[in-house]
């Protein structure tokens, strides 16, 4: 089993014009943002040459992503529990916003992953190894230790590609095997 870190392609963006989403209490760290989130006023903007996928940014969050409704009718069957779906109009249509709540407590291996020390003191994570059985039946999950970021098991990797839905991209470069 592998684990992906998970990033919209941001070749889309849905963009929210009525104030900044963060001055607004949302921040996506594996809390619920239900009472936070604004429902309308996002429109859709793309970079220069690409053509919309299913899943798009939300800026300028990070550890987000939504998807057309296609896509939210097949991953709301399959990513089981633990995801909290949002709604969101983008122009004329609806896309819906994947937020996966809680964190998994001690299923990065502390031992056996890297990490770089900044002269503060903070350590982020470089090479991260993860313990196969905290993380059994998810597909999404966060980690308590960097709670903004988005991780997917490859069981959601294959889902993903098996339907060839497009617009995320899984960066595993950094990331080792399960042990």
């Amino acid at each position: 089993m592998r684990a992906y870190r998970v990033f919209p392609e941001n070749k889309f963006h849905a963009v929210l014009h009525k104030g900044d989403l963060r001055e607004k209490g949302v921040v996506c760290d594996g809390r619920t943002l239900r009472s936070v989130w604004p429902s309308s006023g996002f429109s859709l903007t793309k970079d220069r040459g690409y053509t919309k996928g299913n899943f798009l940014s939300i800026v300028p969050l990070h550890g987000v992503f939504a998807c057309d409704a296609r896509t939210y009718d097949l991953l709301n069957n399959e990513v089981g529990q633990g995801v909290e779906w949002l709604s969101i109009g983008v122009g004329r249509q609806t896309y819906w916003v994947v937020n996966v709540l809680g964190t998994v407590s001690e299923a990065l291996d502390q031992m056996n992953s890297e990490f770089v020390v900044f002269s503060s003191g903070r350590r982020q994570i470089e090479k991260p190894e993860f313990k196969a059985d905290c993380l059994f039946g998810r597909m999404l999950f966060r980690i308590s230790e960097a709670s903004e970021e988005l991780y997917a098991t490859d069981r959601f990797v294959d889902l993903v590609r098996t339907h060839k839905l497009t617009g995320l991209a899984f960066w595993d470069d950094h990331l080792a095997q399960f042990i």
